[in-house]
């Protein structure tokens, strides 16, 4: 989806029925209230909180009246509507009202704070067309200014990345090997434990990626990082006393690795 990250932390959630709506809270015996504090008159669910509440279902109807018809359905299954006829626009538009409608939810039930339904939704779609014209704007730039160089024939090259999730309390880390040609031999990502630094979260995901081409016997590989500090680090010895020097000889010991 081409929607914000915390909107797609959110949507994951939200197909899998994870966000602490009223009646999840008391199905864990958190409450015993499962009532919409907004209209004090249904069982508060997923669907109930973000598309049928009667403070804002009526709203659902100017974008997807055929859609919200159907109240059986999850949110997951109406995000599969959109995904078999190929209207991926529409998917995003769609998360981020229910996303927005869910942020308005907890205003009130958090903060006692009642928000237009209208302007909240403004607001989401507004931040939906900035977001797509910045990326539109930075894929163009990062295609001017940084272009992927090949290794030399008998290499493959390991990129190597990592990201914060906040809102998980975790970190991702991701790896792409490809060939000099370009072409994509693996990729994988990983959920890990949250970590403070940036130093730390490159240098995992380094570890990670290497690890894999051990265990699969890849050998010859060239590592690109965006992170110097560590790259430089590994090429010197210079940080394997500091707090990270464990990780840093393990990724030394696995460069070292010789299979067979």
């Amino acid at each position: 989806m081409k929607v914000p990250s915390k909107v797609k932390i959110f949507a994951w959630r939200a197909c899998k029925d994870g966000l602490p709506t009223a009646l999840n809270l008391e199905k864990k015996h958190i409450t015993r209230q499962r009532i919409c504090s907004l209209c004090n008159a249904e069982t508060e669910d997923l669907n109930h909180a973000v598309i049928y509440c009667k403070m804002i279902e009526g709203f659902w109807n100017n974008f997807f009246p055929e859609l919200v018809k159907n109240k059986c359905r999850s949110i997951k299954e109406k995000a599969l509507v959109f995904c078999e006829k190929k209207e991926f626009s529409k998917l995003d538009v769609f998360f981020m009202l229910i996303w927005s409608f869910w942020f308005r939810r907890n205003k009130y039930v958090h903060e006692q704070i009642r928000l237009d339904p209208r302007k909240i939704a403004d607001k989401a779609l507004g931040l939906l067309a900035s977001f797509n014209s910045a990326r539109k704007t930075n894929c163009v730039q990062i295609r001017k200014y940084f272009k992927w160089s090949p290794p030399d024939i008998n290499f493959l090259k390991l990129n190597v990345d990592g990201a914060t999730f906040k809102e998980l309390d975790r970190v991702g880390i991701g790896v792409v090997l490809k060939h000099y040609s370009g072409k994509v031999i693996m990729a994988m990502s990983k959920i890990e434990i949250s970590v403070e630094e940036s130093e730390e979260i490159e240098l995992l995901a380094i570890f990670r990626g290497m690890q894999l081409c051990v265990n699969l016997g890849i050998q010859n590989i060239l590592i690109e990082s965006d992170s110097k500090l560590v790259i430089e680090a590994l090429q010197t010895d210079s940080m394997l006393n500091s707090s990270l020097g464990v990780l840093y000889r393990e990724v030394k010991l696995l460069a070292t690795h010789k299979i067979g």
